[in-house]
């Protein structure tokens, strides 16, 4: 797959951002603390030149804090993550104390390919302990894939069938296979893998719905379905299966 290809696509459709809205410049601003985290999701088939990222859900305790972010340290094989979050408070705005629902990606960076023990939000009373596994690379560039445009996804949690939905930039790229890999717990890596068709790829949205059934072999109370986009972002859903 040609790189301006890619690059053509992303200047139409531009960067896709994940984070919250801004606060108020009267804010004022607290001491960050550490959140409540109830999962922690590691998609499987990571390469030592992929942008790395653990995935945790938890709540926050309140509207008022920022996005979450991940303090990272790495001995050997371990690697030791503190999930926390700013707490900003506008001065003529209070503070209600209610669960907010998070999903966090916390990147990992500079990692050689090794098998490694996660310790999320060690010393506290709902640490979490899982695994990730790393591979080395065959060459020295990123994975050339090309995965669709998908905006968002829908899964029904008693049938498992998963939908990729979202809007192509050119009729000439198509959908060649979905494949997908599993951490055996709780992470479900989807990755459609689209190729091109004819020599000249004009300008034309293309709407599309792809599905895919999974398999039910995951049974944790929460699995994240974690799909890789054209712009080299991903799209997330956590879901509850109804076994």
């Amino acid at each position: 797959m040609k790189r301006w290809l890619v690059l053509g696509f992303l200047m139409i459709f531009g960067a896709i951002s994940n984070a919250e809205g801004d606060f108020p410049e009267d804010e004022i601003n607290l001491d960050d603390e550490v959140l409540l985290v109830d999962s922690v999701f590691t998609p499987k088939g990571y390469d030592i030149n992929d942008d790395i990222r653990v995935f945790v859900s938890g709540t926050k305790p309140s509207p008022c804090f920022g996005t979450p972010y991940g303090v990272v340290e790495r001995i050997g094989n371990e690697l030791k993550i503190t999930v926390r979050a700013r707490q900003k408070v506008a001065k003529d705005r209070l503070c209600i104390a209610m669960e907010v629902p998070y999903l966090a990606g916390i990147r990992i960076k500079d990692i050689p390919a090794a098998n490694y023990d996660l310790h999320v939000n060690p010393g506290t009373f709902h640490a979490i302990t899982a695994k990730l596994e790393i591979s080395p690379s065959a060459t020295d560039s990123i994975d050339d894939f090309l995965y669709p445009a998908v905006e968002y996804i829908t899964v029904d949690p008693k049938t498992r069938v998963v939908k990729l939905h979202g809007t192509n930039p050119s009729k000439c790229l198509q959908l060649d296979k979905i494949i997908h890999t599993s951490n055996g717990i709780n992470t479900y890596a989807i990755m459609a893998i689209m190729e091109k068709r004819g020599s000249v790829c004009e300008v034309e949205l293309d709407p599309f719905v792809y599905t895919y059934q999974l398999p039910h072999d995951l049974h944790a109370d929460k699995i994240l379905v974690h799909v890789r986009t054209l712009d080299g972002t991903w799209q997330n859903k956590v879901f509850s299966p109804e076994n």
